[in-house]
């Protein structure tokens, strides 16, 4: 997705200009293309290599030195990029209150472009709702108390039939581990000696439907390539056609990006 016609190089030339061409001193950045890359593949590196602070990544200490974002960027070099970068033009915030994406809506509106040049289309999805952990502040964060993560962005998840088997196995395990804290709630509720019409009622819409595993232990040990064939044979038949909007308008709150399991 991160060619030439994306979003990071197809920003418009007053944007280069003006919103990271200069700093608060009036200083010009100087910053090229290529450089801007480097910056975005460091940002990556730090999603799976993390550490406490992004200024330890050119520490001179051992434990915290990564060579490779040391090597590419100095950390001033950084700061100043990442102090001035933004994707859209602020002087209009104030005309796009009502878009709570607006300053990073050139970058939603590109990938929506590319997404579909990359999406193999088939007729049998799933589609089911995530949570993307965040704890700042933000007006389209969400809250939902049957999810394993609870406070974030809300994400639509899109799965195909060919979705593999530690996926399903870990949405299953998901499903019990929520029945099983309800029917704790539930079991509690009765020994303390509550009356029927106090008794703790369960707010899992699926909690009768899996009353049936209350008495029995969680799998811990692997199943058998055989078991696994047979399983995926009848999780194909579980799903349904939808044909899914993929796009992201102004009035997209909260997130409706699409995640696809290939």
């Amino acid at each position: 997705m991160w060619k030439k016609s994306s979003v990071v190089v197809g920003v418009p030339e007053y944007q280069f200009a003006e919103a990271i061409g200069s700093n608060s001193r009036n200083k010009v950045l100087h910053l090229k293309k290529e450089e801007l890359f480097t910056f975005i593949g460091i940002n990556l590196l730090m999603g799976y290599h993390e550490l406490p602070s992004w200024r330890n990544y050119c520490s001179t200490a051992e434990d915290l030195h990564v060579h490779p974002v040391a090597f590419t960027m100095t950390r001033d070099r950084f700061d100043t990029i990442l102090s001035n970068l933004h994707v859209n033009d602020n002087t209009r915030t104030i005309d796009n209150k009502n878009d709570e994406l607006y300053k990073i809506r050139p970058i939603t509106d590109s990938l929506n472009n590319t997404y579909p040049a990359h999406h193999k289309s088939i007729g049998q999805l799933s589609v089911d709702e995530s949570m993307m952990m965040f704890k700042g502040r933000s007006s389209i964060e969400q809250y939902n108390s049957l999810k394993p993560i609870k406070r974030g962005y809300k994400l639509w998840c899109q799965i195909r039939k060919e979705a593999n088997r530690d996926f399903v196995v870990k949405k299953i395990q998901s499903l019990r581990g929520s029945f099983r804290k309800e029917a704790k709630k539930v079991e509690e509720s009765k020994r303390s000696g509550a009356s029927a019409d106090d008794v703790y009622v369960p707010s899992l819409w699926y909690y009768d439907l899996l009353l049936f595993t209350k008495d029995q232990e969680m799998p811990t040990s692997s199943i058998s390539n055989i078991s696994y064939i047979q399983e995926s044979d009848n999780l194909e038949d579980q799903y349904v056609e939808h044909e899914v909007d993929v796009s992201l308008s102004e009035e997209s709150t909260p997130l409706n990006l699409v995640v696809n399991f290939l």
